[in-house]
Order: C-alpha cells, then sequence, then structure tokens
C-alpha cells in the first residue's frame, strides 16, 4: 500500500498520470480497439453478404465480357499479364535447380522433416500404438483402405498395356 502511495505521490508531483489512471486508459484503448475490429468485422461481413450468391444479368454479364475482351486488345494490359518464361528462363532455373540439388546441404534441408522433436515423434508413435490395439478402430480402418482400394481398381479410364509398363518403370 504504502509504494502504490509513494507511486501516486511521485507522479502527481511529476504532473504524470497515477498507475492506476494509466492502467484504466490502456482498459479504454484496448476497448476502443475491440470495438473497431468488431464494427470492421461487421462491415466486411456486410460486403461478403452483398456479394455471395448475386448473379450477374444477361446485360451485365454481356458489357464485363466487352470491357475484358477490350482490355485483352491492349498490348500493355497483355503483356503486364502475361506470366509465361521463355525456353531460356526455364532453361537457366533448370540449371540452378539442379546446382542446388546436388549441393547436400539443400538436399538435406528439404528433405528432413524437423516439424517435431524426437521426443514429440515418440508420443505420436505410442498413440498410434494404442489406437491400432483397440480392434475396433483396426477393424474401422481396415475395412476404410479395403474399400479404397476396391473403387480404385475400377478406372473410367483404363491404362494400355505400353501405358501400364512405363507407369511401373517409373
Amino acid at each position: 500500500r504504502r509504494a502504490r502511495r509513494i507511486a501516486r505521490a511521485e507522479a502527481k508531483a511529476l504532473g504524470l498520470p497515477t498507475p492506476a489512471e494509466e492502467r484504466r486508459r490502456k482498459r479504454e484503448e484496448a476497448k476502443k480497439s475491440r470495438e473497431a475490429k468488431a464494427a470492421l468485422a461487421a462491415k466486411a461481413k456486410a460486403e461478403r453478404a452483398k456479394r455471395t450468391g448475386s448473379k450477374f444479368s444477361p446485360e451485365a454479364r454481356a458489357r464485363i465480357s466487352e470491357s475484358l475482351k477490350q482490355r485483352w486488345r491492349d498490348p500493355e494490359y497483355r503483356s503486364a499479364r502475361n506470366y509465361t518464361t521463355s525456353a531460356e528462363t526455364r532453361a537457366k532455373l533448370s540449371e540452378a535447380m539442379k546446382a542446388r540439388w546436388r549441393n547436400g546441404t539443400y538436399r538435406a534441408t528439404v528433405l528432413t522433416n524437423t516439424s517435431h522433436s524426437e521426443e514429440r515423434k515418440r508420443k505420436i508413435s505410442e498413440a498410434i500404438r494404442k489406437k491400432w490395439a483397440d480392434p475396433e478402430y483396426r477393424n474401422r480402418t481396415v475395412e476404410a483402405i479395403q474399400a479404397v482400394h476396391q473403387n480404385a481398381t475400377r478406372r473410367k479410364y483404363k491404362r494400355t498395356p505400353q501405358e501400364e509398363r512405363l507407369w511401373r518403370q517409373r
């Protein structure tokens, strides 16, 4: 208590806000920012609601189509949106990436999974072992896997024997 009184007295003597006044001011600012965020979120939601599910009339679609066709006729507009790379650039990029892959450190950083620590991996492994020990979970999962494989054999597009051979060689 005494320390608080001393702090208040010092703040008043220096013309600064007291600690309690400072806390009150920060709470008010936080409240205002929360209200501002809520207002912005509500406005954005209203904007999305206006756009969602709206259909353009045939006339509007025709106007939009015509304006886009006009834009694409403009060489400057077209060149600004042309993202294709030349064969020369692609060859340079290819060589650069091949060089990076030959570098052992790049290969190691790309191929190693550092998302989990060893302890975390161990815990995940234990949890999965426990799940597979449960007969109900095991049966349900095995049935689901078998169903996927049965559906995968029925394809709309059948490979020719040559395509099948090439695919298996990969």
